[in-house]
Parts: structure tokens; sequence; C-alpha cells
């Protein structure tokens, strides 16, 4: 394909995708701060997520046990699947797309893809923190009492993504590395283009490109 097509072939996706980049509906609520982790000999950990005009917050009903050892050179993936639940006899405000609910019992989960990394050497130090970027999908549901009876106050689907901390000790001998706990701190996304920019950037592909095309087309003639 000549420089002159694939130009042309860019100009046109990015026009394309102007015109026709429309909200999703029914699109999950987006996690843009707060925090969920777990933690050797800290049963039941809190979490907090917020985002835009929404913030749920509880427990994680898991045990506080070694999250995990490695050694240096190893690939290490932080993937995690953890349950969300309310305190026995603690229910909590939660906020929903702008609904404030007073007191609630709280049933999810969420699940995380962190990208791997390779563990390095051990520097000398007793104590180590690595971190690697993560996404999540999740769902979470409320109900106004704690045996869940009746269809449930609200019952949303989760995403979000920002940087997984896992951190412990460090030992020169296998294994190198002991960790302690693992976290998950939410950040808010990276914004994407809104439809007017992608015009204004396709226009701005089309323009360059005619450009070079002339400017090929006199030097030839």
């Amino acid at each position: 394909m000549s420089a002159w097509c694939r130009c042309f072939v860019l100009s046109v996706t990015v026009l394309a995708l102007a015109v026709y980049a429309t909200p999703a509906q029914g699109d999950p609520i987006v996690i843009t701060s707060g925090s969920v982790g777990q933690f050797n000999g800290e049963d039941q950990p809190g979490f907090q997520l917020m985002g835009t005009g929404s913030s749920f917050q509880g427990i994680v009903p898991l045990p506080g046990t070694l999250c995990c050892m490695f050694n240096a050179g190893e690939s290490v993936t932080l993937n995690r699947s953890l349950p969300l639940g309310t305190r026995t006899g603690e229910p909590s405000l939660e906020i929903v797309n702008g609904m404030r609910y007073e007191t609630v019992w709280v049933v999810g989960a969420v699940s995380f893809t962190a990208t791997p990394f390779v563990a390095p050497p051990p520097d000398g130090t007793a104590a180590f923190l690595f971190t690697t970027p993560f996404t999540m999908q999740g769902q979470i549901a409320g109900w106004a009492d704690s045996n869940f009876t009746g269809p449930p106050l609200f019952s949303v689907p989760l995403t979000g993504s920002g940087t997984a901390v896992v951190l412990g000790s460090t030992h020169e001998g296998q294994p190198n590395y002991i960790g302690q706990g693992v976290g998950f701190n939410f950040e808010a996304p990276a914004p994407t283009p809104e439809p007017a920019s992608l015009a204004l950037f396709g226009a701005g592909v089309v323009g360059v490109c005619l450009r070079r095309f002339w400017r090929r087309k006199e030097r030839t003639s």
C-alpha cells in the first residue's frame, strides 16, 4: 500500500470514530479513587470505592493469609478475585449514581488483572515494595436487611484501573521475597478525545496527507 493510501485510510478511520462515537448504554460505574487490599494478619480489611456520584464501602471477608512468595527473575502476577461484603451488624451508607442509601448490607466481587513484572535481584534492603498497573471488573449489590430478602436496592457493574502494590520482606536465601500484602489503589483514567477533537484531528491528518501528496506530485511533474 502506498504512503498516500495509508494516509487516506488513517484519515477515514479517525473521521468515522468521530462520527459514530456515542456513549454506550448501561455503562458500569467507573471507580476513580479508593482502594481494596488483602494483608497478612488483617482479617476482613475494609474497602472504599469512589466514582462520579457513587461511593461504596465495606469489608473484604477473607482471612489475612500470606499473600505471595517469589524469587528474583521470576514473573510475578498479582491477579486477584476478591469478595466484597458488610461486617456483621454494621450496615453502611452507599451512594449509587447520586442516590443515597443510608443503611445497606452489600455483597459483591471484584476481579483484578495486573500487568506481570519480573522481580529484580534483592538490593540489600530488608523490605520491598513493587508496583504495577491493573484493570478491574466487578459487581456490587445492596439490600435493606442483613438477610438479603427481596430484590436488592441496587445492583451495578463496576470497572476501574490504577496501580497495584505488593510489599513485604526481602531475604538473601530463597524465597527472595515474602509478601505481606497486596493493595489495589484506583486512579482516574486518562481522558479520551471527544468526538469534536477527533474530527479536528482527522481533518488535520487529511490536510497533512494532501500537502505531502501535492508536493510529491510537483516534484515528479
